[in-house]
């Protein structure tokens, strides 16, 4: 993520990983994700999310 967004700036990106400690989401914020959501997904938590990532990116 730090290439892609040194690069071409930020990106909406959402982490989805198996890591949900706040040190894990701080670091996925850091290396410039807009969102993380943690294993096992909720689809309605990531239809939520992606809407919401998509508006700060409008």
């Amino acid at each position: 993520m730090h290439q892609v967004t040194a690069r071409r700036g930020p990106v909406p990106a959402i982490a989805l990983t198996g890591y949900g400690m706040e040190e894990d989401i701080r670091r996925s914020g850091e290396a410039g994700f807009a969102a993380h959501l943690t294993k096992p997904i909720d689809l309605t938590k990531v239809e939520a999310m992606m809407r919401q990532v998509a508006q700060v990116f409008a």
